[in-house]
Order: structure tokens, then sequence, then C-alpha cells
């Protein structure tokens, strides 16, 4: 079973919780404050992040013979990953499987990213990354939860864009490099 928001104001959570699957997840809900508690208004904006989303942890859990299901503002205030371009290339993200949300991030530009559906099975959470108007469309398809380098994306044989997934703090970020531009980032 899963557990997945009803409603016009709930369209842009970013995906479902499996209810049959004791564990811990995180989703991006946007922050609502109008339907907000005069109080809990100023609460509710200091944990949004920039983008208007609170990241929420999902606890899981069997309890006395039921499921406690327990959502709380993620402790560390973190998104649970974030995706830079370091690249001139318009680049076209969606988790591979599911193909509801497809995000934009620009050339140079950063944002938060968690799964759309965390998928039963970890390890087959994949994020595709396109080059946006790409002829032949070039693709890599990355597990960010692999710290380290991943498989560029390749043109007429050359190295692209360079693909590494590290460590920032509570969060794990994925960089795709323009190989030519920037040469100097890729040596470790």
């Amino acid at each position: 079973n899963h557990w997945t928001p009803a409603g016009h104001q709930h369209e842009r959570w970013s995906g479902a919780v499996d209810l049959d699957k004791v564990g811990d997840s995180v989703i991006m809900v946007p922050v609502q404050t109008s339907l907000a508690a005069p109080g809990e208004r100023a609460l509710l904006a200091a944990l949004a992040h920039q983008d208007g989303f609170v990241y929420v942890d999902v606890r899981v859990r069997r309890c006395l013979g039921s499921i406690c299901v327990l959502l709380k503002p993620c402790s560390a205030h973190q998104p649970p990953y974030w995706i830079d371009n370091f690249s001139p290339y318009t680049l076209r993200l969606y988790q591979k499987d599911v193909s509801k949300r497809i995000l934009y991030l620009r050339a140079y530009q950063g944002m938060p990213y968690s799964w759309e559906t965390p998928l039963s099975d970890a390890s087959k959470n994949a994020l595709v990354v396109e080059v946006e108007g790409s002829s032949p469309l070039l693709l890599g398809t990355y597990t960010l939860d692999r710290v380290g380098d991943h498989k560029s994306i390749i043109k007429d044989g050359r190295v692209m864009l360079h693909a590494t997934v590290r460590c920032d703090g509570p969060t794990l970020t994925l960089t795709m490099t323009d190989a030519q531009l920037h040469p100097n980032c890729l040596q470790g």
C-alpha cells in the first residue's frame, strides 16, 4: 500500500510513502502558510527552504501490531540530494521509471532534489540526466546514493560531462561538470 496525498493542494508533494515497508525516507512538501494558524505561520516560514518546500522525515515503524507513520520536519533542514550543473547546458532531470515530474536545471545552477517515488528496492532509485536540445540525445543515469565518480556523458568519443557524487554534510550532491571548460575540476 502507498499513501499518496489526495486533493489539489498536495499535487506538488515529491512522492508517496510505502506503508508496507518499515524504513525512513524524505519527501518535499510545499509550505502553505495560508492554511496555518497565525501562530504557526512564522514557524512554517522558518522551516521552508528558499524554494518554498519543507523537507519532511517520514518514518514507518511497526508498533504493537500496528503501523505507525511519523512525519516531522528534517532536523538538518537539508534536502536529501542536491544537483549542481557546472556546464553551459540546460539539463533535464527525472527519476528513472517514474515519469511524473521533469525538472530543468539551467547552466551553472544548483537545486535540491528528492525522489518522486522512493522505490521499495532503494538500489533501483536512479536519476536520468539529459542534455536539453542535444541531437542525438545525450544522457546518463545515476545512483545518487553511491559516492564517487560515475559514468560520464560522452559525445563523439570524448567526455562531455563528468559526473560525481560527494557528501556535503547530510546531503549527497551530484555534480555534472563540463570536461572541456573545467578540466581542473576533474583532477583529484
